[in-house]
């Protein structure tokens, strides 16, 4: 866990895409980042993202 705006237990910091591959049956298909910097007006925070296949 990591402080987040002043708050405790709010964020947790890891990889949650390798957290997911290690526990269930899927394929990785794409992955990607979203930049708040460019995408400020779409409402995103920095973003990363997975896209998955269940084998």
């Amino acid at each position: 866990m990591i402080e987040y705006q002043g708050k405790k237990h709010r964020l947790f910091k890891r990889d949650f895409g390798k957290l997911f591959i290690e526990n269930f049956d899927v394929k990785l298909v794409d992955y990607g980042f979203l930049w708040d910097h460019i995408y400020d007006g779409a409402g995103f925070d920095d973003v990363t993202w997975w896209l998955f296949q269940k084998n």
